[in-house]
């Protein structure tokens, strides 16, 4: 019995990280089997590189003619009714796709083997092929949300949030940079610092509207970088800041220069009524029928309200 052989290559198939499943080569040439008819399995391998997440399937004549069992790292593709024409396999071989759902899928080439067997049980050699995969930066993420924070004039520089969920990055370990920025309703007088870690690990620079939290080296740990987001102050020095909510947009950048969606959070900013300062100075004679002149030029209220 002569094994069956496969004539030429397989083309190598160039897949991005977060494809759909693509097809490998739909133009593999059809099998050739000197003294058998039918061929009723294969077997494609991912040999070399494998990573969780790739897989292979197919999609010709799928469950009427062929099953496609996936069990990594190998396809088994088996014919229906102990076996098909060459000309069907052919189909069902130019169906055979690969995918990579990992979000750090490396960009490692992968081999795959191609074995065919025949009616009576006679394999082929394998045959390889390869596909290079492209991985693409993914942006972080931050889980959850930041508190908001409640504020009240003259309070000293506080807190936003001390519990702030460590980021999450698919393919990055570490952050380089972070910036939050009073995106509404800044107020002169309103700033933004952290603390953690300053001057070893950590800058933080603000220039109104933003804060710049820079790790130093070109990066640090998803945690450490979470600790710096926790120690995120707020403060107003204005004697009139307003009640108006301001509204804080929160932007990660990771050691590949990919930057998260920008996540919001509020600071409710309660005023206090400053009274009014200064001397009143009045002229004229404390007596029944008299006038006097009262003269406001010393007096200030910073807020404007009544005091």
């Amino acid at each position: 019995n002569d094994a069956p052989s496969q004539l030429g290559a397989v083309d190598t198939l160039a897949y991005t990280e977060n494809d759909a499943a693509t097809v490998i080569d739909s133009a593999i040439d059809t099998p050739v089997d000197d003294d058998d008819t039918n061929l009723k399995s294969a077997t494609v391998t991912i040999s070399n590189n494998l990573v969780a997440g790739d897989a292979l399937s197919g999609t010709y004549s799928s469950g009427a003619n062929f099953t496609y069992a996936w069990s990594s790292p190998t396809l088994t593709i088996t014919a229906a009714g102990g076996g098909k024409s060459l000309a069907e396999f052919d189909a069902a071989l130019q169906s055979v796709t690969f995918v990579s759902t990992s979000e750090d899928p490396t960009s490692a080439a992968r081999t795959l083997s191609w074995v065919l067997t025949d009616d009576d049980d006679a394999s082929s050699a394998a045959r390889t092929s390869t596909v290079n995969v492209t991985p693409a930066n993914d942006a972080p993420s931050q889980l959850g949300a930041v508190d908001t924070l409640a504020y009240t004039e003259n309070d000293a520089a506080t807190v936003i949030d001390s519990a702030i969920d460590t980021p999450v990055d698919d393919d990055d370990t570490n952050l380089k940079s972070a910036t939050v920025t009073i995106s509404n309703n800044l107020v002169a007088g309103d700033a933004l610092s952290g603390t953690y870690s300053s001057g070893a690990n950590f800058t933080y620079a603000w220039s109104s509207p933003t804060l710049t939290i820079t790790a130093a080296g070109g990066g640090k740990s998803l945690a450490e970088f979470d600790a710096a987001l926790q120690s995120v102050t707020f403060v107003s020095t204005s004697e009139d800041p307003t009640s108006a909510a301001r509204t804080l947009s929160w932007v990660l950048t990771d050691d590949d220069d990919a930057s998260s969606a920008a996540r919001t959070s509020t600071v409710n900013v309660t005023p206090v009524d400053d009274a009014a300062t200064g001397t009143l100075a009045v002229t004229g004679t404390f007596a029944e029928g008299q006038t006097l002149t009262a003269d406001t030029t010393d007096i200030a209220d910073v807020d404007d309200d009544d005091g």
